[in-house]
């Protein structure tokens, strides 16, 4: 693995981080989050128009066909500015219609999509909470013409700002996976208040009549299409995450150059010292990690889901100790709203859940070291 930077990553970072300073300063997020706005059209169209949407997307259905690696390094970037995360959720759905889509599917759906015409969402995750076929009790039963839905969706990012679901239900012969117009009667969407701010909901699907042409690949997909569709789901979650800790920590170490107490700058003392530094080696093996799973993925090694896995389990457990220490290195100001650091603690915490917690990710590294 290089750990270098390709041309186009660099590329990629340098316009992520210009479109940050220049079109999504801290401020603005501030604005979006005293407002109650969960998506915002300006950016969205913004960030369309870039064409990130379609980073990950084959160049025949207008993206431009990068990487794993290409994905991760903006997303680490859009962790930093704190960048909507409409598009995590946005991304996720092409990259599941990309791989289980039927050939038709793709090329009707995959154009809209990389141009940001249309908002994408995964709905996935149920009130159980868990990535295993226990966890998916939304059913869709055949009909004459096609299916009827039913189930509950919960912590469905991006809801409220998407016009269609990629919704994950049982079929009677494994799991299927529909394409579903948020604007189809039975559906209804919940928005979600969560510590970060961003756009969650419920979503209830009751007697939700679709047409067959929206089951993706026109059959059951194997219940292991469930685990392959949250390894990316949480590669996507850490890739911002470590971005959300570079910047929590970058803050950190300027406040603490800054604050004096005793006579000199609390960056001097030996216990800041070690937290600091603590700080820093989380986010470097966050990034590492990451990096690791993303090409993993792109070369197609047989341990790229436990890489996966590690990537989440290290920056669910590292966002959490950095958000922490530097909330307590501000000190009480760092839980105040005043303080950017604030909405970084925020994040984090969305982050740290997303996709699964560290325990479970550890679970299945453990699975593959000791029962393969």
């Amino acid at each position: 693995m290089d750990l270098a930077y390709s041309e186009l990553q660099e590329l990629v970072r340098a316009t992520a981080r210009e479109f940050a300073q220049r079109d999504f300063p801290i401020k603005r997020h501030r604005e979006l989050v005293e407002s109650k706005t969960v998506f915002d059209p300006l950016t969205w169209k913004k960030m369309a128009d870039i064409g990130w949407p379609g980073l990950r997307i084959a160049e025949a259905y207008g993206g431009s066909g990068g990487s794993w690696a290409d994905l991760t390094v903006l997303l680490e970037e859009m962790g930093r500015a704190l960048l909507p995360m409409t598009l995590l959720a946005h991304t996720l759905a092409g990259l599941v219609i990309d791989r289980y889509g039927a050939e038709g599917q793709k090329q009707a759906a995959l154009p809209a999509l990389v141009q940001g015409e249309r908002v994408y969402a995964v709905a996935i995750t149920e009130p159980r909470a868990t990535f295993d076929r226990e966890g998916v009790q939304c059913a869709a039963s055949g009909t004459a013409t096609g299916f009827t839905l039913n189930g509950v969706k919960q912590f469905v990012r991006g809801a409220s700002a998407a016009d269609t679901f990629v919704a994950l239900a049982r079929l009677e012969d494994g799991l299927g996976i529909f394409l579903v117009d948020k604007s189809t009667p039975g559906v209804r969407v919940i928005p979600l208040d969560n510590i970060g701010d961003d756009d969650q909901a419920r979503v209830d699907f009751t007697g939700v009549q679709l047409p067959a042409r929206a089951l993706l690949g026109g059959a059951a997909q194997s219940w292991e299409a469930l685990t392959a569709i949250a390894d990316m789901g949480a590669l996507l979650e850490a890739s911002y995450g470590v971005g959300v800790m570079a910047r929590d920590t970058e803050i950190t170490i300027g406040y603490v150059k800054d604050r004096v107490q005793f006579g000199r700058p609390i960056g001097a003392f030996q216990a800041v010292h070690h937290q600091v530094a603590d700080q820093v080696t989380d986010v470097d093996c966050g990034r590492l990690l990451t990096q690791y799973a993303a090409w993993a993925l792109d070369t197609g090694l047989p341990d790229a889901a436990v890489a996966v896995a590690r990537a989440k389990a290290w920056t669910s457990d590292a966002l959490r100790r950095v958000a922490r220490t530097g909330n307590q290195l501000h000190g009480g100001i760092g839980f105040s709203r005043e303080y950017d650091i604030h909405f970084y603690f925020q994040r984090a915490k969305t982050n740290e859940l997303m996709f699964g917690l560290g325990d479970q990710h550890r679970e299945r590294i453990a699975a593959a070291l000791l029962d393969g």
